[in-house]
């Protein structure tokens, strides 16, 4: 019996701490000078299994990271808590293209890095408008700094709202517009219906110093310089050239650019080179040097992996070893093919980075939401899902929601003013919790995590067929 019970005990304890566990609800910054009225988060993340990894322990166990509450729920809460919030300010949501945390350790300390992406989207007569897609790095260093991910998210929000509020949001004039079903479908890559202003202005000359200067057709540096053009002579490369910006005055070389605009060409920097962009319906990529297998002439370096970071220093932050030589290998007499994801500015030698949408026809995505039994009224409840009334729901009911990509977002509201924002997804079921305690003056539903939401919707089920069985046989 001792024996089972530190089994037990051992078990509980391994699965508590195999991950480690964040609230960045807590962190309190300021972030926005304007009002707004925030319409809801969006986790657009095509990976939303957790949020990265850090080192834990003296053994410095790598761990996956998590928040405390569901993605959306959590950023919700530290939004509302550091955002001045009017109703009658513009109605703005907030896709998150990519969130997650990570360290390197060095030798004497360590490194906390968190990449943010996300897409501001206002909101007026049922349209939307692509307000600025942007993508921040912070990075922290200490001896220990599992303790400062937190921190470094909400420094990126902050970064985010701060290219915000560079933007009139009041001139809707100036973004381009969506219908809801539209900005579902963004992610087949549709250029045109991007709303990114590189794609919708007149090009803008100059040079680059970030991704975001490039999407929003911003270049930081348009003076005071000039391009060093000369032709590339190997083989595969003739009728190109190679070109190094450099500075008026003295004719030195500008460091740390992440490419330019030349000629209505915008060319993007890798391998220490500078190399032209297509945008096309196929996505945004380029052709680059690369080393290939013998087994494929795609895959740099045998790897089959994404061989860049997040373009503009993310580069050696995550990847090392064989991949990293990959990258700085320059073998002239080969040609490969890279994308540019969109949203990020990350770099890939195959389509895989983009977004796999356009096979996504026709799949299904469900959303579970269950009632439990514990503390609950008796009373039958409604749900309204977005224009449809959905009941009615006794403790210990569910329902399965099935729906058919392209998908729009679901409202899902309990009562008149509690509801909840969601966005179905291929890659996982979403779990909903709709109660109404007895010590609770309105019901209310909340996005929980999957271990919970399947487990309680499992009960909820259970019950639900026995009372469908019991009915049948008179009972």
């Amino acid at each position: 019996m001792r024996f089972f019970i530190i089994t037990v005990l051992f078990f509980v304890v391994h699965s508590t701490f195999s991950q480690k566990r964040f609230a960045l609800s807590k962190e309190k910054m300021h972030l926005f000078d304007r009002p707004i009225n925030l319409k809801g988060v969006i986790d657009n993340r095509k990976d939303r299994s957790g949020i990265g990894w850090v080192y834990t322990g003296i053994k410095n166990k790598k761990t996956s990271a998590q928040f405390v509450s569901p993605l959306e729920e959590e950023i919700s809460y530290f939004l509302k808590n550091n955002l001045v919030l009017d109703q009658d300010a513009p109605a703005l949501y907030i896709y998150i293209k990519v969130l997650s945390i990570s360290e390197k350790i060095h030798f004497s300390d360590e490194k906390g890095y968190a990449y943010l992406a996300v897409e501001f989207v206002l909101e007026r007569d049922s349209i939307l408008y692509s307000a600025l897609k942007t993508f921040k790095k912070v990075q922290s260093s200490g001896f220990d700094v599992t303790y400062t991910h937190t921190d470094n998210l909400a420094q990126a929000f902050r970064l985010c709202f701060n290219e915000l509020a560079k933007i009139d949001l009041t001139d809707l004039s100036q973004f381009q517009s969506f219908s809801k079903a539209e900005m579902s479908a963004q992610e087949e890559l549709d250029l045109v219906r991007l709303g990114y202003k590189i794609f919708n202005e007149k090009l803008q000359g100059g040079l680059y110093q970030n991704f975001q200067e490039l999407i929003n057709n911003r270049p930081g540096i348009t003076e005071g310089y000039y391009l060093d053009k000369r032709e590339q002579k190997s083989k595969l490369w003739i009728g190109t050239h190679r070109f190094t910006p450099r500075f008026t005055s003295d004719h030195s070389k500008i460091k740390n650019i992440w490419g330019f605009a030349y000629r209505e060409s915008v060319y993007i920097y890798h391998q220490s080179t500078f190399f032209p962009l297509v945008f096309s319906d196929e996505g945004i990529y380029f052709h680059g040097y690369g080393k290939v297998s013998a087994e494929s002439r795609t895959e740099v370096a045998g790897t089959g992996a994404v061989i860049g970071g997040l373009v503009g220093g993310f580069i050696g932050g995550i990847f090392v070893g064989s991949i990293a030589s990959a990258i700085k290998t320059k073998n002239k007499k080969l040609k490969v093919k890279y994308y540019v994801d969109p949203y990020t500015g990350r770099i890939g030698p195959s389509s895989e980075i983009l977004s796999n949408s356009r096979e996504d026809t026709g799949k299904t995505a469900s959303i579970v939401i269950y009632r439990k039994y514990k503390r609950e009224k008796k009373e039958a409840l409604s749900l309204r899902v977005n224009d449809s009334t959905l009941g009615s729901f006794v403790p210990n009911s569910m329902v399965r929601l099935t729906y058919t990509y392209p998908f729009d977002p679901l409202e899902i509201c309990a009562g008149k003013n509690d509801c909840i924002r969601v966005f179905p997804s291929i890659s996982e079921v979403k779990y909903l919790e709709f109660s109404w305690e007895k010590k609770a003056k309105a019901p209310r539903i909340v996005s929980v995590n999957n271990q919970v939401g399947e487990y309680y919707s499992k009960v909820a089920k259970r019950q639900q067929e026995q009372r469908v069985e019991d009915k049948k046989q008179g009972k």
